[in-house]
């Protein structure tokens, strides 16, 4: 269950981008604190062994036509914070933050959009960029290699088969609540993630060992993608 390599990656290759466009042209995250009350019934989840869990889980979380995910996670001393919005399998938007760099992204199928804050655009490439990208978005592709770190971060189904890969043996842990809903944590060494046992078996939350942590809400509420308007791209290939 891993999200930290996933989102390091996606900002370094944001930078990347950067350059290379400027040379060619719900409740904060806190951690569940209380167990839920325990009640008669539950989606079943709770009986199943934790294969089954994750299959199911999986499964209800990407059938889902939308879904939001926000956390935050440590990152050479200070935090970076996430924010994306998904609408269906190839549609999303969102922004990455860390200390003053922030930078945005947009996909539409296979187009994706990304512009960065002035002082992203300074750290990656200095004055040039500054002058070249501000207020720009830099038009790619998902199948662009140098954007390969950044697409999976675009994408529901990378997103939430990266956050929910095993990195050892997990385990059932305990039924808590995360949000004001019941959840079942399932342990994976340092990490843990919490499937909601009333309603659908979807994630909810995702923590990593080192404080990273991911919430996932919103599932089935309305989000509207649209491109940016024409004068504000820079178009990469």
């Amino acid at each position: 269950m891993r999200f930290t390599a996933l989102i390091g990656g996606a900002l370094a290759a944001a930078l990347a981008l950067s350059t290379a466009a400027c040379d060619g042209s719900d409740d904060g995250g806190a951690p569940p604190a209380a167990r839920a009350t325990t009640r008669a019934t539950t989606n079943g989840i709770d009986k199943l062994d934790v294969t089954a869990i994750l299959d199911r889980a999986r499964t209800a979380t990407l059938a889902a036509s939308s879904v939001h995910m926000s956390g935050a996670m440590p990152m050479d001393g200070g935090s970076m914070q996430i924010d994306v919005s998904f609408a269906g399998k190839a549609t999303s938007q969102g922004t990455i933050t860390q200390g003053e760099q922030k930078f945005e992204f947009i996909r539409l199928d296979d187009a994706i959009y990304v512009k960065g804050n002035e002082a992203f655009l300074s750290d990656a490439a200095g004055g040039a960029a500054v002058s070249l990208l501000k207020d720009k978005y830099i038009k790619t592709s998902s199948k662009s290699k140098d954007f390969k770190d950044v697409e999976p971060l675009t994408d529901v189904t990378g997103m939430v088969g990266d956050i929910m890969t095993p990195t050892g043996t997990p385990t059932k842990g305990e039924i808590t609540t995360v949000s004001g809903r019941r959840a079942l944590e399932l342990r994976d060494g340092g990490d843990s993630m919490y499937v909601a046992l009333d309603g659908e078996p979807r994630v909810l939350r995702v923590k990593s060992d080192g404080d990273a942590i991911l919430d996932l809400d919103r599932y089935g509420d309305p989000v509207q993608v649209t491109a940016p308007p024409a004068g504000q791209i820079v178009n990469i290939g």
